[in-house]
């Protein structure tokens, strides 16, 4: 007998929240079929984790949020994580909505586009709408499609043609209320030529609180010789469930670097993926992670090879306060490529033994001919 999906929302509750954000037509909807969609799909598999004995469906409720004048007036615990005294290029997202936004004067004047996803899709939707869930996609699974349904917030970072961004952009989000929703979508669009960093923290600011999911996805899009230089560190409370999705696309001469810092305290699925499409595409990974007493954690990286003379590099070092009884999987495609080689390898001995054997029992038929 077939089993009904419970959702943490419904359909009036997502068209409400919409609208209170302003969104245009086209995102309402593109929420709604991706409601109706999560109905219907199962959770990702994972190696190893049982996503249904999770915590993973205290998504919370859209809050506003009031924005401050500086960066200075945000709270405290959180100033640390800022990396200027007078931030020139720092997005910050406190709960639901963006809190402070800042941008260089030069960096505008040359095109680069750096703000929170609400104010990207009133005021560049002809730059979101194509690309967003485009890399990672709504009906893959049941989260993200939820993601698609139910994200708070985000960042859109936009790199023209041959614009070099020589300084680090800065994002902060901030969870201080369990109560409000807290799923944000990074979306980076780096064209030809061009060349970026990115660094981001996601960090729970105080103590306790009811359960809350954290289901975020950044996606990631590099035109042919573009380069994004990725760093994220997540700092969440133990009440915190954090399912994080990070895809890249990379096209012809593309790169991107991934780096990534797991220090939680609740349970965690990092999942960074990067799609090496063009031909001499490359990316290189480096995950950390500190897991702490029944933290259940499950970290992935993986590429997926299309193009030609492609490369990649992972390193995950996992470093452990102490040991975490949870499950704490590492997956890489070069391993998977060496196991392929090596059972090619050991097939083709057996079949050289093989060969051997028949042509010594061949000789031993002639001799007594």
């Amino acid at each position: 007998m077939a089993t009904e999906t419970l959702l943490p929302a419904d359909r009036a509750s997502v068209q409400e929240m919409s609208r209170r954000m302003g969104e245009p037509a086209w995102l309402t909807e593109l929420r709604l079929e991706a409601l109706d969609a999560a109905a219907r799909l199962d959770l990702p598999k994972l190696e190893k984790t049982r996503l249904e004995r999770w915590n993973i469906d205290a998504y919370g409720r859209y809050q506003e949020t009031s924005a401050v004048e500086s960066a200075a007036d945000l709270p405290a615990e959180a100033l640390r994580y800022v990396v200027a005294e007078s931030p020139n290029n720092l997005v910050v997202q406190r709960n639901s909505g963006a809190a402070f936004r800042k941008l260089a004067d030069d960096l505008a004047k040359r095109g680069v586009i750096f703000t929170d996803f609400a104010t990207a899709v009133r005021e560049h939707e002809d730059l979101v709408k194509p690309y967003f869930m485009s890399v990672v996609r709504a009906d893959e699974h049941r989260l993200s499609a939820l993601h698609a349904a139910l994200f708070t917030g985000g960042v859109f970072l936009y790199v023209p043609k041959n614009v070099t961004v020589e300084e680090p952009l800065q994002a902060l989000f901030i969870t201080d209320d369990s109560g409000a929703a807290f799923s944000p979508h990074i979306l980076i669009v780096a064209e030809s030529g061009s060349s970026v960093t990115y660094v981001d923290n996601v960090i729970s600011a105080g103590e306790g609180g009811a359960p809350l999911v954290h289901n975020s996805i950044t996606e990631i899009v590099c035109k042919p010789g573009a380069s994004v230089r990725y760093a994220s560190v997540h700092h969440l409370g133990r009440e915190t469930t954090d399912l994080s999705w990070r895809r890249a696309r990379l096209d012809n001469d593309a790169r991107v670097e991934w780096i990534i810092g797991e220090m939680n305290a609740g349970d965690t699925v990092s999942d960074t993926h990067t799609i090496l499409q063009g031909t001499g595409s490359s990316s290189e990974a480096k995950v950390i992670c500190v897991g702490t007493g029944d933290q259940k954690l499950n970290i992935t990286t993986r590429a997926v090879h299309f193009g030609k003379k492609i490369a990649e590099r992972h390193a995950d070092p996992g470093g452990h306060a102490r040991r975490s009884d949870g499950d704490h999987q590492r997956h890489h495609q070069d391993r998977e490529r060496r196991n392929r080689r090596e059972r090619r390898t050991d097939r083709a001995r057996a079949d050289a033994v093989a060969a051997r054997a028949r042509r010594r029992e061949s000789d031993a038929v002639d001799r007594r001919g």
